[in-house]
């Protein structure tokens, strides 16, 4: 897979930075939306866009796949804030916006990911918007994000949307994908293994990725189970006793999260409220039907989160 061109790390928007009396680094304005930087637990940094602020309204947070700057959901966050949802997009670290460094000797996993950034995100949207409902929509890495945090912070949003978001559990994929999710997942852990990070930047696929992330994936393609390392959560429970709403949104042409993939991860929720949603060419033009396009081309996406938020209480 080739990281589209406007993924790739150093051309996101030039931002001018407000900082706090002591000198901080703050806030900062895009053409587009507010940046605002959170401390997360373990004193990292996190980015935040703010694109559509309106207080005590359903609010969405974004979250990226692997790879992916915040920026590249320029046009979803413009589509949902046309639904009239308040729209904030998280930034992955070591991307985009994210003061954090990928490389040797500076890592991090989904751990770090799940009980720290997005706790950080989401404790901001509340304190600045005081929001009517928070939702969280993840596109595939971040839609893992967005369901293991809700399997520990269930009361902290009113539900979760995972688009073209599926397992890396090689015997969800069907006939000669299992043999390449399997082979490609364990092949980029040997290499961050090795070089103490994940040179995606330089291998056509993802970016440049912590060696530990990249771990916690490819134990995942491997055992199907999420055992999050140096995490006390045994997320494989919790996420059996998740009762939100929860959208499940797959792609007709997606090769990288297959139907049957997010089928799999649903299924590890037998009590929450689960609408999956499966668009094709009848329901979305063939080019959105792409694992990272769809978010360029958002339109038929946006409508199912509008719907489905609708249909909750």
């Amino acid at each position: 897979m080739t990281t589209p061109t406007a993924l790739r790390l150093g051309e996101s928007q030039r931002i001018r930075y407000k900082c706090d009396s002591l000198g901080n680094r703050m806030t900062a304005k895009s053409n587009q939306s507010d940046v605002a930087f959170c401390t997360a637990k373990d004193g990292v940094v996190d980015a935040l866009h703010l694109d559509e602020a309106k207080p005590a309204s359903d609010t969405v947070l974004c979250l990226p796949a692997m790879g992916v700057d915040a920026a590249y959901y320029e046009p979803l966050a413009a589509c949902l804030a046309e639904q009239g949802f308040a729209v904030a997009r998280g930034e992955l670290r070591g991307h985009g916006e994210s003061p954090v460094s990928v490389r040797r000797g500076s890592d991090f996993g989904y751990k770090e990911l799940v009980e720290y950034s997005v706790p950080a995100m989401v404790a901001e949207l509340q304190k600045r918007l005081s929001p009517k409902r928070i939702f969280l929509l993840g596109h595939s890495l971040g839609g893992h994000m967005a369901m293991l945090y809700a399997s520990i912070h269930p009361t902290e949003v009113q539900g979760f949307a995972m688009v073209a978001s599926g397992t890396t559990y090689y015997r969800a994929w069907q006939g000669a994908q299992q043999l390449r999710i399997f082979f490609g997942t364990q092949t980029a852990a040997i290499v961050a293994s090795a070089l103490g990070y994940f040179p995606g930047h330089k291998l056509g696929f993802a970016g440049r990725e912590p060696r530990q992330q990249m771990l916690d994936w490819a134990r995942c393609a491997r055992t199907g189970t999420w055992q999050i390392t140096h995490s006390q959560h045994d997320y494989e429970d919790l996420l059996k006793r998740i009762q939100l709403p929860v959208l499940g949104v797959s792609l007709d042409g997606d090769t990288f999260a297959p139907r049957s993939a997010l089928e799999f991860h649903l299924a590890k929720m037998p009590k929450a409220q689960i609408n999956h949603v499966h668009l094709d060419a009848s329901s979305s033009p063939e080019t959105a039907l792409h694992h990272f396009r769809w978010a360029r081309q958002p339109e038929a996406v946006v409508h199912c989160v509008r719907q489905w938020a609708d249909s909750l209480p």
